[in-house]
């Protein structure tokens, strides 16, 4: 289906936890929210069709789904999921007996948790009696988690752990996949199509190795916050997006 030239792009509001919190919402229009979900779900867990277990896919979410016009990220998932075929369980909210007890009995395939409850699940005592047999990703978001955990939930979980870095705001920026060679510290690999900086204090570019604040640019991320110009003004630059993290590149 073509789009009038003459409409203006529609847009939706991107909404996470996080950035509620802050009283923001990421401004972001058709085009990027299409290459964010598809994005995402290659990335996250890989192709659609039936792996080499005869396994079509299944994913898990907890909690409430908006779809009210403000884009979150479960509800891009949610939808790649059901347009390929696969299944979706849904749950009112997290527990982690029962996300164990559903990923046994409903053979879930690929499970997306933040920090805190990928180590509330690897550290439950109903672990070490589950059947993770169909679980290929487990993705974890939301914060970088200390080495010594991840390294901890690979031994637990098996090489199903995937780490990703972004935001709201930025889009997918970088993924670590599951049974990767890169050290636990690692965020990964800068994705295709993603532009990415690292700004000193001093206003200059850092070189490989030395730490910055990580400036990115890409198709997928926002245009701006809604109704807040001022905000808008300090993250959004010429097309780059101002994240306040800081990182190295090696």
């Amino acid at each position: 289906m073509s789009q009038n030239p003459n409409r203006p792009n529609p847009y939706v509001l991107l909404v996470t936890a996080h950035v509620a919190m802050l009283g923001k919402q990421g401004l972001i229009d058709d085009a990027a929210v299409r290459l964010l979900a598809g994005v995402v779900d290659r990335t996250v867990s890989g192709a659609i069709e039936t792996d080499d277990l005869g396994l079509e896919r299944a994913r898990i979410f907890q909690g409430l789904l908006r779809f009210d016009g403000q884009l979150d990220l479960s509800e891009v998932l949610v939808d790649m999921t059901l347009i390929g075929g696969g299944s979706v369980v849904l749950r009112d909210g997290f527990d982690a007996a029962d996300t164990l007890a559903q990923i046994a009995a409903e053979r879930i395939t690929d499970l997306f948790l933040v920090e805190p409850q990928l180590f509330a699940l690897m550290d439950h005592p109903a672990l070490p009696a589950t059947d993770l047999a169909a679980l290929r990703t487990l993705v974890h978001i939301g914060a970088s988690a200390p080495p010594v955990l991840r390294r901890r939930a690979r031994e637990r979980l098996g090489p199903v752990i995937m780490h990703t870095y972004g935001a709201s705001e930025q889009g997918l920026v970088s993924v670590l996949p599951p049974g990767g060679a890169e050290p636990f510290s690692s965020a990964g690999r800068v994705l295709p199509g993603v532009r990415l900086r690292l700004r000193q204090a001093d206003g200059s570019l850092a070189a490989t190795g030395t730490p910055g604040v990580i400036e990115t640019s890409s198709p997928g991320m926002a245009q701006g916050y809604r109704n807040q110009p001022e905000l808008t003004a300090q993250a959004f630059q010429d097309g780059w997006f101002h994240s306040g993290d800081l990182g190295l590149l090696d």
